[in-house]
């Protein structure tokens, strides 16, 4: 998308009275090519009644250059999980933000002019007690969260690059409206309700690794896969993708959705539909591939209902969902899915307090989603 470029308002001169002109600024056109700095027009502007004018005033139109990004870019760069760790105390809040132009007349009413589409949200959390493990010469202690947090804050130099944020309360979508098909349109982003019903362009979709096996890992006579301690639940949304380094148990396939039947704690079968999941129904393996195979978080589309076919749509990552034909004119389409907030830090320092030995708090940490 080109430039887009934006004259400044003029609302209305006052002197005295009733005023007789009030004069706006108009955008006849969105203007590409080209690299001007500026362009002024001068315009006069007169009493439009009889006798000696009150007031003449030269406007000047200045064009502001404002470049507009095309798709988001795709973030690889993870938030710490601080949900699941344990002996950390910690606080959140979230606030969806919009950026409007607010002017207010002489008359006393006001004009707002919107400028996003959709909310941008800005987060704040902030911790309580951060343990620092640098020092504990132990290889089962897992990075600390003040070293990851850290970690995040110098690799993305303080928000010049994207992180993913998953909100523990905002990231997990079935059966969401995603659009109507109207017979033409092939793209639209995934969409949310974030805190709410009204829908938004989610940031990114996860595609998370959810478990490693080796291919002596899958039993084609028993259909069953082996993955200790999987921690997997029997219909599970989102459905999974697998992908393989050298060749897939057959008859499965990349980017396609499956769900888990949990055989036990240790042993899953999938299936091709949440029906046949919740039915006990197991894709039968014929072969159990060759080299490593990994489970991942995945999606599904549906048209009307109907899951779509993996070769009719796929993802354009971060969020878009392209079809290679377009759906009939009516028909919902629909999606289960995980996502993120793709965000930025909102300050360029972060103050980490050690109240005790290898203990901080980190009083504030502001971040905010990008709007896509």
């Amino acid at each position: 998308m080109g430039n887009i470029r934006v004259p400044l308002d003029f609302t209305e001169p006052l002197t005295g009275g009733t005023p007789n002109v009030r004069a706006s600024l108009v955008l006849t056109e969105p203007l590409t090519g080209g690299n001007p700095n500026l362009r002024a027009s001068f315009i006069i502007v007169e009493p439009l009644t009889g006798g000696n004018p009150n007031l003449r005033v030269p406007l000047i139109w200045v064009e502001a250059l404002i470049p507009v990004p095309s798709e988001l870019p795709v973030a690889t760069y993870l938030f710490p999980d601080i949900n699941t760790r344990s002996g950390i105390k910690w606080d959140r809040s979230k606030m969806p933000s919009y950026n409007n132009a607010r002017r207010e007349m002489t008359s006393g009413r006001r004009s707002v002019t919107p400028y996003m589409l959709y909310p941008r949200w800005n987060f704040e959390v902030s911790f309580e007690v951060m343990a620092d493990t640098r020092y504990i010469a132990n290889p089962n202690v897992k990075l600390s969260t003040v070293q990851q947090i850290v970690d995040l804050f110098k690799n993305t130099m303080a928000g010049s690059q994207l992180f993913l944020y998953q909100d523990p309360d905002d990231y997990h979508i079935v059966g969401g409206a995603i659009a109507t098909g109207d017979g033409v349109t092939l793209q639209w982003p995934f969409y949310a309700p974030v805190m709410g019903t009204v829908l938004e362009p989610v940031g990114q979709i996860d595609l998370s690794q959810l478990a490693a096996f080796a291919s002596t890992a899958v039993d084609p006579t028993s259909d069953e896969l082996h993955i200790p301690g999987h921690g997997f639940v029997t219909g599970q949304y989102p459905p999974m993708f697998i992908t393989s380094d050298t060749t897939l148990p057959t008859p499965l396939a990349v980017n396609t959705p499956y769900w888990p039947i949990v055989v036990d704690a240790d042993h899953i079968k999938l299936a091709t539909t949440f029906a046949n999941a919740m039915g006990g129904t197991a894709i039968d393996i014929t072969a159990a591939g060759a080299g490593d195979d990994t489970l991942t978080k995945g999606y599904a589309i549906y048209d009307n209902g109907t899951i779509v076919n993996p070769g009719s749509a796929s993802l354009t990552l971060p969020n878009q969902i392209v079809f290679v034909s377009a759906p009939v004119g009516g028909h919902v389409i629909t999606a289960d899915f995980d996502y993120y907030f793709q965000c930025r830090f909102d300050d360029d320092k972060m103050e980490l307090s050690e109240f005790a030995k290898q203990l901080y708090e980190l009083q504030k940490l502001n971040f905010s989603s990008e709007v896509g």
